[in-house]
């Protein structure tokens, strides 16, 4: 029974394992102690990074490099936190871009250290590969290596740095101040209203088609508005990508994405191969869509429509139980964790003026907490949102036992946890709901895998295209409106009219902006995790145990090695199909369900 004290609506995060606030006086005391502790560390360390460097002396190197990173680390945490919940108030973006500038700083004196080590020779390299004394770096120094082509030299990579701040990192503050202080007018009948982009955005979700145009409709139109500077710093941004992936000897752009990912372009192929085939799945469901909610079209604002009136809504109170008790279903200790961050101020949750849209867990560094940031309104996807979230922080709690080196870990396993979590609630509901709610909670459930694989590669695909034609030149106004266009129709088929409202959405996708090529890692999490939950249902608690360590384990190898406990080789398509062949599944329990 839920007790009296928890909060009965959504609560603001704690962050003062962090800071007090941002005129802290310890965020000074902590800058100028991390400042000393560099001061000494170039001096110890800077030219012993030899062929005749002992295993003692890269111990502690590495010991030193890592609490000096774990300082900046809280700091640019605070920093960002605070600015998520505050994006218009001007000395909370201030706060942001000074400590982003003193980090780069600290940042640019140990660059030093990744690329001396990745220049070592190979005998000793290999020599400290199976020594037990750098037990707690060996991945990390397996990525250096791997990244020994792809380097710069130290000069050229402070160079590098230092115009990020101006450049790159400038563009994308600038992109996310445009979107955060964005106004859409909906008219719907005779009223008019204001929003920020969460509250339009939920709008396509909404029970009422002519919201759901409305909502559409006003996004059209204040894209419109910017395209042409949308289009500018796009262009700016992927040209800034491919010059970075030139100088790094990068055959491709994307391939310095997969190499930070710690996957082949061969795995990445397999997955967009078998994605691309089972696109008619996508294009089925939107026709039984379209005649569940006996619609003559079915257009692209109504994709998200859902499937009766009332749709089931949640009190943050009935979330937060149904996630805690559908955790501790699959693992008591996955329940547990999950509690800690309702329990002690690790999640934001209500919507508000000034704080950012959508979702994101943050995890600072293994001796403090990750948080969570919402903006729950009490929808279905909300509290699937919510699992999703503290799947990443129950990743990040878990692998805490794990070095700093080793406590993070690439995108390709990074959304394992998360849309594991998503599956847990997923089959709670459906063992509870009667029949139609049954139904409607299907179709929600696949059309978030949608969103999260098929829909990811066609993204994925709108990237490769744009960087194709930027190589050569700046891609039009025009071009970009095609490739998006074209992209969607592909996705859905004949069963979703893509209207004028879509034509520059592209523009509204901050992934793009922020992380070239990173979306098709949603389709990774996507389909490997519902091989591995397949896995689960069939193995019960051995396969609980063996996914417990899977996370646990963090960053401290590669993907490659973590999923071998699983016999997975996802560099083939045949593996890639047996997560297609679940999303069929519940496609034919879609079907079933409307008799």
């Amino acid at each position: 029974m839920a007790s009296s004290k928890r909060p009965k609506q959504p609560p603001r995060w704690d962050l003062s394992d962090l800071y007090a606030h941002i005129a802290d006086p310890a965020v000074v005391r902590d800058q100028a102690r991390i400042e000393k502790q560099l001061k000494r560390f170039l001096a110890t360390y800077r030219n012993a990074i030899t062929k005749d460097v002992t295993t003692k002396t890269l111990a502690a190197l590495l010991q030193d490099y890592s609490n000096i990173i774990a300082g900046v680390r809280k700091l640019v945490a605070y920093a960002r936190l605070e600015f998520s919940t505050h994006t218009r108030d001007d000395k909370h973006g201030a706060f942001l871009q000074n400590i982003s500038t003193w980090s780069t700083a600290v940042d640019t004196q140990l660059l030093f250290v990744d690329l001396q080590i990745s220049r070592l020779p190979k005998k000793v390299l290999a020599r400290f590969a199976d020594d037990q004394g750098l037990q707690d770096s060996h991945h990390y120094l397996d990525i250096q290596v791997a990244w020994r082509p792809h380097r710069l030299s130290e000069r050229e990579e402070k160079i590098l740095y230092d115009k990020s701040l101006t450049g790159l990192w400038a563009l994308q503050r600038i992109y996310d101040l445009d979107h955060v202080e964005r106004e859409y007018v909906v008219t719907v009948g005779k009223k008019t209203e204001h929003m920020h982009d969460a509250h339009v955005l939920s709008l396509l979700h909404s029970p009422k088609p002519e919201r759901r145009k409305a909502a559409a409709e006003a996004v059209g139109k204040r894209n419109e508005e910017s395209i042409k500077q949308s289009a500018l710093l796009y262009n700016t941004v992927v040209y800034d990508y491919i010059m970075n992936a030139k100088y790094r000897n990068f055959e491709r752009p994307e391939d310095m994405r997969h190499l930070e990912n710690e996957v082949t372009r061969e795995a990445v192929e397999a997955l967009l191969s078998e994605v691309r085939a089972s696109r008619p799945i996508v294009h089925k469901h939107y026709k039984l869509k379209k005649k569940l909610l006996d619609l003559p079209t079915l257009h692209e604002y109504d994709k998200y429509a859902p499937m009766n009136a009332t749709a089931k809504t949640y009190t943050w109170e009935q979330a937060r139980e149904l996630v805690v008790s559908s955790f501790r279903n699959f693992s008591e200790e996955f329940g547990a964790i999950a509690e800690e961050f309702f329990d002690k101020g690790w999640i934001d949750g209500p919507p508000q003026k000034g704080k950012r849209s959508g979702a994101f867990c943050y995890f600072v560094t293994p001796d403090l907490h990750p948080y969570v940031l919402m903006n729950f309104k009490g929808t279905t996807n909300d509290v699937m949102t919510l699992a999703h979230e503290l799947g990443h922080g129950i990743h990040a709690y878990l692998a805490r036992k794990q070095s700093l080196l080793h406590f993070d870990w690439p995108l390709t396993t990074a959304e394992t946890a998360s849309i594991f979590g998503e599956m847990i609630v997923f089959d709670q509901l459906l063992e509870q709901l009667p029949p139609k709610q049954k139904l409607t909670l299907v179709m929600h459930k696949l059309e978030s895998i949608f969103a999260s694989a098929h829909r990811q590669i066609a993204m994925f695909e709108f990237e490769r295209a744009v960087f194709d034609i930027r190589k050569e030149r700046e891609v039009s106004v025009e071009e970009f409106k095609k490739l998006w266009v074209k992209g969607q129709k592909d996705l859905f088929g004949s069963g979703v009219k893509i209207s004028k409202n879509e034509e520059h959405w592209w523009s509204m996708i901050p992934h793009l902006v922020h992380y070239p090529f990173y979306v098709y890692a949603y389709a990774f999490g996507e389909l490997l995790t519902l091989s591995l939950y397949t896995m689960y249902k069939n193995e019960g608690d051995v396969f609980v145990k063996k996914y417990m360590e899977f996370l646990a384990a963090g960053g401290s190898k590669s993907p490659d090695d973590l999923l071998r406990a699983f016999d997975i080789d996802w560099s083939q398509q045949s593996f890639w199909k047996q997560g297609v062949q679940e999303i069929e599944q519940l496609v034919q329990t879609a079907q079933e369900l409307t008799k």
